[in-house]
């Protein structure tokens, strides 16, 4: 313990506090952000009739390895910063979250493409009540705004999609709705 209080006071003195971390995100500036912002907790309050509101996004089940950006070190009287950002190392399954009910399902997956997305696609539209619109909240993950994911919805009516704003994950935006009025 002797070894530790001179460290503990030399950092004290220079108002340095290396255990604790502030975290920050490089986000891009996005003119729509509140508006899709709104357009998804919208959904997520009120299911319109005939519908069902299901939120998709790939899981990971490897631990976030490394950041995008190398932390930022903390000076005398400002915490270490930490990008939000990180790479992941591999992808192991695709969930679809009915808001409304909170059924599931869920499809491992060894990659994470547009193919794979449209056949998990397929499953989910299967699973869905013929006549029941779908209304897909899904962030802005590649294989999500591929080409072929696209072209692929445009052929399914009824199915409407809303992504969320960049760096914001489809899971985390149903946390940030406020309760409706």
């Amino acid at each position: 313990m002797a070894v530790c209080a001179p460290v503990g006071r030399i950092l004290a003195c220079v108002d340095l506090k290396p255990h604790m971390v502030r975290g920050w995100l490089a986000r891009l500036a996005d003119p729509e952000f509140f508006t899709r912002a709104a357009d998804a907790c919208a959904l997520y309050r009120t299911c319109p009739a005939n519908a069902v509101v299901i939120s998709v996004d790939e899981k990971t089940g490897i631990t976030a390895r490394f950041r995008e950006h190398p932390d930022q070190p903390g000076r005398h009287g400002q915490r270490t910063r930490r990008e939000f950002e990180y790479i992941r190392h591999g992808t192991v399954s695709i969930a679809a979250l009915n808001v409304h009910t909170g059924h599931v399902l869920t499809e491992r997956i060894d990659r994470d493409n547009a193919d794979t997305f449209i056949g998990f696609l397929r499953q989910l539209n299967e699973s869905v009540p013929a006549g029941t619109s779908i209304h897909l909240v899904m962030d802005n993950g590649s294989s999500h705004v591929a080409k072929e994911t696209k072209a692929w919805l445009a052929t399914r009516p009824p199915a409407s999609t809303s992504t969320t704003p960049p760096n914001t994950p489809a899971g985390s935006t149903k946390s940030s709705c406020s309760s409706p009025p």
